[in-house]
């Protein structure tokens, strides 16, 4: 009977510690996974950007080239670059 009771607290001694081992890597897969929340944030910073770029493209090019020289001739004034 002793050899019995002997392999049952083996046994129970080794399944407590792989129930451990198994909430530990539970832990980990769950802090590994994306929350729902930055999902949904980065799904609707990427339909931002999608349409950003689709109102960039529908601007003609001598407009956006007349803007960008604007805007690096007023980054040289903020730097107080003379050129």
């Amino acid at each position: 009977m002793e050899d019995f009771e002997t392999k049952v607290r083996r046994y129970k001694k080794e399944f407590e510690r792989l129930e451990s081992e198994n909430a530990d890597l539970t832990k980990k897969v769950n802090d590994a996974k994306p929350k729902i929340g930055d999902r949904i944030s980065n799904g609707n910073l990427l339909n931002e950007v999608q349409t950003l770029r689709k109102f960039y493209d529908a601007v003609p090019k001598d407009i956006r080239r007349e803007i960008e020289a604007g805007f690096r001739q007023s980054h040289k004034n903020d730097m107080g670059i003379d050129r």
